[in-house]
């Protein structure tokens, strides 16, 4: 992640900010050891993220795209663009035009690259995103935790726009959780209910489940997110035995699951076909625990 400046007109990174800091070069030499380090693993992928409007500039911006390219010129690229009305207001007063435009003048956006928000989105810079096969990273929770607003979800969803999801701070790292709030911030929003709908495809749940799984697998760049022949198995099992699925027909077990409450009803976890996660345990579970708790004790003096 490329996070350079404080703020537009290249403000300084205060106390907090600092942390993040990095430059092009740095970047590039990380990239290029991770991508020797691991070049006998199928699934690896590398990404990029230059954070924002506000922490880049022009310059960094290219320079971070074609060291990218030269290591790989499908490399995921994630950027946050409109997250706040007024990170798009500044934007208009430092560069004369809107942060997706700014970014889109300067570089070409195609189908590697994640929109992360996009809450603030004009309707007409909607339609660019999704001509360029781009995905937006909604982060549902965190944009009502923080009251940053709602992207028009509904419009994005009946034009078949590209999206996924995405958890942006602490305040939830639940799947579920996040769609539940996207459906729900939308029927808010619109007055309507079953919004993420349609005749040909009534069930919300569903919907919510396919349309995030095959717009995240796109945007980091794996082949995931449907169950079909060339995708990796990664996959979610839901645990059968739970008591709200009692004599539910399969069908509708993904819709309890996600808008009935926030207990965890996922068994097991399969990626690339290999069991990671059992009857709700992790093998490492343990000991990511307590390094955890190591790490808390460190940083809650």
């Amino acid at each position: 992640m490329l996070y350079a400046y404080g703020g537009f007109r290249a403000k300084p990174l205060d106390g907090a900010q600092r942390r993040f800091r990095g430059d092009v070069a740095s970047i590039d030499r990380m990239l290029r050891e991770l991508a020797r380090r691991h070049a006998d693993r199928r699934s690896f992928r590398l990404g990029v993220a230059p954070h924002s409007v506000r922490a880049v500039d022009a310059m960094l911006l290219t320079d971070l795209e074609r060291a990218a390219n030269a290591i790989d010129e499908t490399m995921p690229i994630h950027m946050h663009v409109s997250e706040q009305p007024g990170e798009v207001e500044e934007c208009r007063g430092t560069h004369g035009v809107t942060p997706f435009a700014w970014i889109n003048d300067i570089v070409s956006v195609d189908e590697r690259w994640c929109l992360i928000h996009a809450t603030h989105l004009t309707p007409a810079e909607r339609q660019s995103v999704r001509r360029s096969e781009a995905v937006v990273g909604l982060c549902p929770v965190t944009e009502a935790n923080l009251g940053d607003g709602v992207f028009d979800f509904a419009e994005w969803f009946s034009a078949g726009g590209h999206w996924g999801i995405g958890g942006d701070s602490h305040v939830s790292v639940s799947p579920f959780e996040e769609l539940r709030t996207l459906e729900y911030s939308q029927r808010l929003r619109g007055r309507v209910r079953n919004v993420t709908a349609d005749e040909r495809a009534p069930d919300v749940a569903a919907n919510l489940w396919r349309g995030a799984a095959r717009g995240g697998g796109g945007s980091i760049g794996q082949p995931v997110g449907l169950i079909e022949a060339g995708s990796r198995a990664d996959l979610v099992v839901l645990d059968g035995e739970d008591l709200d699925f009692e004599s539910v027909p399969a069908e509708r077990a993904l819709g309890i699951a996600m808008f009935s409450g926030n207990r965890n009803r996922v068994r097991d976890v399969l990626v690339a076909g290999i069991a990671r996660v059992r009857d709700g345990h992790h093998g490492h579970e343990e000991d990511a625990a307590a390094a955890f708790r190591g790490a808390l004790r460190r940083l809650r003096p």
